[in-house]
């Protein structure tokens, strides 16, 4: 076989992974079982497909009205996670910077977009209307924290050790790929604590995050985001 053929094979193999990852579940599983059957057929290693680096990781800017609220930050923050990449609020507020491979951004942007929809969905349907402002945000803070709670949860599913080998050890490879892009690029992660600020309007808001449906097909091919990703640099 060419390599520029087994570059191909690669690659797909690759996307499928990323699939994998994705929250409608059926979706993941057919991801990860075709994903298994190329590596079987073209006698393939895991190791080859981590050395496989034609979509490096790379830094973007995402740019998300009202950046620094606290739902979005919370909200953005798990869905970088569970996607492989890593999101930071730059320090003036006006956008995020997303650190990853491009297919995991994409899935990064394409799933916030469904996301933040959702959120708003559910504070314009369920929050009182004579709620001021501070019960508002509490309640999206709760909203954002129940889909993140079900993010993690299909994370783990995704990263069981007992029944995904292959998937894992993708998994700790591209971590370990991000702590070195943030190493080499001398970025340090700053922490730092969400408040809540009205209990009820969090627990209540929680609930109805908690019931959000993330086996929804999301279209990646959807070309008008409610945001704009401007790609910074690439290592």
């Amino acid at each position: 076989m060419q390599t520029r053929d087994l570059s191909g094979i690669i690659e797909k193999i690759r996307k499928l992974l990323a699939l994998s990852k994705s929250p409608n579940r059926a979706e993941a599983a057919a991801a990860l079982n075709k994903a298994n059957e190329l590596l079987l057929q073209y006698n393939l290693s895991i190791e080859q497909i981590k050395d496989h680096d034609s979509d490096p990781v790379r830094l973007g800017r995402m740019f998300v009205s009202g950046a620094s609220k606290k739902w979005r930050r919370l909200l953005i923050t798990k869905l970088a996670e569970v996607n492989l990449c890593l999101a930071i609020l730059d320090h003036g507020g006006a956008y995020f910077i997303v650190v990853g491979r491009k297919v995991n951004t994409i899935s990064v942007i394409t799933m916030w977009d469904y996301l933040e929809g959702a959120v708003k969905r559910i504070h314009s349907r369920e929050c009182p209307r004579q709620a001021k402002s501070h019960y508002r945000e509490s309640f999206k803070l709760g909203i954002s924290t129940g889909i993140a709670e079900k993010l993690e949860e299909q994370y783990r599913e995704n990263t069981d050790p007992r029944s995904k080998a292959l998937v894992v050890s993708l998994y700790h490879n591209e971590k370990k790929r991000i702590d070195d892009f943030l190493s080499d690029a001398g970025l340090k992660l700053e922490l730092s604590q969400i408040e809540i600020e009205r209990q009820e309007a969090y627990r209540k808001g929680l609930v109805h995050g908690r019931r959000v449906n993330l086996n929804m097909q999301i279209d990646s091919r959807r070309s008008h985001p409610n945001h704009r990703f401007e790609n910074h640099a690439d290592y």
